[in-house]
């Protein structure tokens, strides 16, 4: 969920350095990500995907058996990939627009400036496509990762950008490759 730091400052820190939550920072711009980092907005997730489980409604977990996750599915897999991320100390942001623009997380993976977006199944990447097409606005982004139900494929796109498509499980290598 979306919050700002100030609603629950202390709390937040002390469940963070418990290592229950993992914090994902706000990335206003993309650019330089050291320098233009916004420190107001942030995402939670919780370190374990068992307890994010335990924290819903008791309905779910017979839903989540039988592969009916309706609409906790979009959560349940982005909250893996970055349970992953945040395992192995990857720096991780969120990029986020007025205009509904969403990046779920950027971080650098083989040096470059990577969008990573992650769908539950299989899914349209609407929010990337516009900031990887845009590079007179976001010059320095050209690596695109994406989780789902997919095989794995690697190209080169109309733009220039690097794509990675990975399927959930593989997630670890991202995760842990430099």
């Amino acid at each position: 969920c979306k919050l700002h730091k100030n609603d629950f400052r202390k709390t937040i820190i002390r469940l963070e350095k418990s290592v229950f939550l993992s914090l994902i920072r706000l990335e206003k711009s993309i650019l330089s990500l050291e320098i233009r980092l916004e420190k107001s907005g942030f995402k939670l997730y919780v370190a374990d995907t068992g307890l994010f489980m335990a924290m819903l409604e008791k309905d779910v977990y017979e839903d989540v058996l039988f592969g009916k996750l309706g609409s906790y599915k979009g959560a349940l897999y982005e909250n893996i990939i970055a349970d992953a991320f945040a395992k192995s100390d990857r720096d991780l942001f969120y990029y986020s627009k007025e205009s509904g623009l969403e990046i779920d997380f950027i971080t650098r993976y083989k040096k470059d400036i990577s969008l990573v977006e992650v769908k539950a199944k299989t899914g349209k990447t609407k929010s990337a496509k516009t900031v990887l097409s845009n590079k007179k606005d976001y010059p320095e982004v050209n690596r695109f990762i994406k989780f789902g139900e997919f095989n794995i494929e690697e190209f080169t796109d109309e733009f220039g950008n690097i794509r990675l498509v990975l399927p959930h499980y593989l997630a670890f290598l991202i995760a842990s490759s430099n």
